[in-house]
């Protein structure tokens, strides 16, 4: 949707200086943004540091990975109806009501989530550290993003990279290594 509402305000002749997601936001957008000449943003997961960053920078346009988009030029919070009649014009008037997705193409990505029962910092656990290090040099074009839910008692751990098996793989290993090493540092 963020993709679709830059080509949107482009086509319409606004300036659009750069577009704030967050880090559970595919690879694929800033690199798509960036080769339009627009800049991007990760912020912290949340809309209220979206909202921050936005601001700090004096950008409009910003969104979550769930679907909640900030045009702070039009609102000064999301708004899900605002988002989908905008998403719908910007579909119209751009030519891709008829397949919205051409074009785009996200990284193989795969969030998995852990239910924990005590969130141990991950920066206490250097074994952990090192397995996620190890996972993210070996994985191409790839990144990995552990952190815990800010509203369930989970641990998420997001893998994104160029191939999906490698991805798989990674997610796997780490959800099923993670929990330990955690558990390790605490003892």
């Amino acid at each position: 949707m963020l993709w679709r509402l830059v080509q949107w305000y482009r086509a319409a002749g606004r300036t659009v200086p750069g577009a704030c997601g967050t880090l559970m936001t595919n690879g694929w957008l800033p690199a798509a943004l960036k080769e339009l000449g627009v800049a991007f943003h990760r912020s912290p997961v949340g809309d209220r540091h979206v909202h921050a960053a936005l601001t700090e920078r004096g950008w409009s346009l910003g969104g979550e990975a769930s679907g909640h988009i900030l045009m702070l030029d039009r609102a000064s919070t999301g708004d899900g109806l605002l988002t989908a009649l905008c998403v719908a014009q910007a579909l119209l008037e751009t030519g891709t009501l008829a397949d919205p997705l051409a074009g785009v193409a996200p990284f193989p990505h795969r969030l998995t989530n852990i239910t924990v029962s005590e969130r141990i910092p991950i920066e206490a656990a250097p074994s952990a550290e090192a397995r996620i290090a190890e996972a993210e040099a070996a994985l191409e074009e790839g990144r990995i993003v552990v952190r815990y839910s800010g509203t369930e008692p989970k641990l998420r751990i997001m893998i994104e990279g160029r191939d999906a098996r490698q991805v798989d793989q990674w997610t796997e290993c780490l959800a099923r290594e993670l929990p330990a090493l955690l558990k390790e540092a605490k003892t």
